[in-house]
């Protein structure tokens, strides 16, 4: 994860903003942070905490959050730059009409269907980005 980061950062000139991975990975972080745990103590009405509340990695321009994401691949980990990443969509987003009504017959049946939608881009500069991937599930 070192690596992947100062790669990014030498490329970039950034860190990136946030680390995703799965649950398979992020359990392997877990294990590796056990020594880690830091225990907060907010009053006397104790309860057992035995967990993480945020897994942070320490990159060389502050914490970087990892987080998990149910789609990541089993054995890679995503680090992602959001300022790297944009959102297009085209005008024109509305109600489809293709038959100059919104409601739209669905086939063999005796229902309508009414569509919303548009088109959209998104647009990524790979630079900003880093993947680890081979890693033991």
């Amino acid at each position: 994860m070192n690596s992947v980061m100062l790669q990014i950062e030498k490329r970039a000139g950034k860190v990136p903003k946030m680390i995703m991975t799965s649950y398979e990975q992020f359990q392997n972080i877990l294990a590796l942070l056990e020594s880690q745990k830091v225990y907060n103590l907010p009053n006397k009405n104790l309860k057992g905490a035995l967990s993480f509340e945020g897994v942070q990695f320490m990159s060389t321009r502050g914490p970087v959050g990892i987080f998990v994401d149910r789609f990541c691949p089993k054995d890679q980990i995503f680090f992602l730059n959001d300022s790297r990443i944009e959102c297009h969509h085209r005008p024109g987003f509305g109600w489809f009409d293709d038959d100059g009504t919104v409601f739209l017959r669905l086939a063999n049946s005796d229902g309508y269907e009414a569509r919303y939608g548009g088109y959209y881009e998104n647009f990524i500069i790979p630079t900003g980005h880093g993947l680890l991937k081979g890693l033991a599930v």
